[in-house]
């Protein structure tokens, strides 16, 4: 669309150009003015809808982002709203309306990425594989059991890959609160009881002869 605008904009200083120099010679120059005219209330058109459109959509990302974060939350009183600017800065705002994206936790900061890209392709129908690289490094307990339930929930039929240590997909959960009822399973283990995943192993990091074979986690070799 954008290509377009600048398209017809482009013949219109060419029209603009060419009425100046037939005004007042011949007919052609009222065809060519207007002509112009035309191509004036159309850019004029077509460039109000985009405006519109690109708010439309602005507002549905935000509006979504802001649903999803406080459904996943394990902090949901501490959040106000999330908005995008017409600039597309973001800004999340706390109960005391004050600006907070800058000062949230590695837990706090993965939800709201998660969310704002669910978001998106619940919008827009925009679909994309997804790599995140150590996604549990500082996250465990509770964040990283509702981790577990929201991936599937919110991003189903996307791939994602997980650049992650064994620590983070294989070991159990030792922060695991006895209160929950929740056993302390590998975040890998928790997310197979919903979808599908596959498991590699990189090899060779040490010598610069790097290689990436299959890996079958404990729990499988168990069963």
């Amino acid at each position: 669309i954008e290509f377009t605008l600048n398209q017809n904009e482009i013949k219109n200083r060419e029209y603009r150009s060419d009425r100046k120099k037939l005004m007042g010679k011949d007919s052609k120059a009222k065809k060519i003015a207007h002509e112009q005219s035309v191509w004036d209330s159309v850019s004029e058109i077509f460039e109000n809808t985009f405006s519109e459109l690109k708010k439309e959509i602005r507002d549905e990302v935000q509006s979504k982002t802001m649903e999803i974060f406080l459904q996943t939350m394990y902090k949901q009183n501490k959040f106000k709203s999330f908005n995008i600017e017409p600039d597309y800065s973001v800004r999340l705002i706390d109960q005391k309306d004050v600006s907070i994206l800058g000062s949230l936790s590695a837990g706090e900061s993965l939800f709201l990425a998660l969310s704002f890209i669910s978001a998106i392709r619940d919008v827009t129908g925009y679909k994309f594989p997804l790599v995140i690289d150590t996604p549990l490094g500082r996250v465990s307990g509770t964040p990283r059991y509702l981790l577990s339930q929201a991936l599937p929930k919110y991003l189903p039929d996307e791939q994602i890959i997980f650049l992650a240590t064994d620590t983070e997909f294989l070991n159990p959960d030792t922060n695991v609160h006895e209160a929950e009822g929740r056993t302390e399973e590998p975040f890998g283990q928790l997310l197979e009881e919903q979808i599908n995943v596959k498991y590699s192993l990189i090899t060779g990091m040490e010598n610069n002869t790097a290689e990436i074979i299959d890996y079958i986690p404990k729990w499988r070799k168990d069963d």
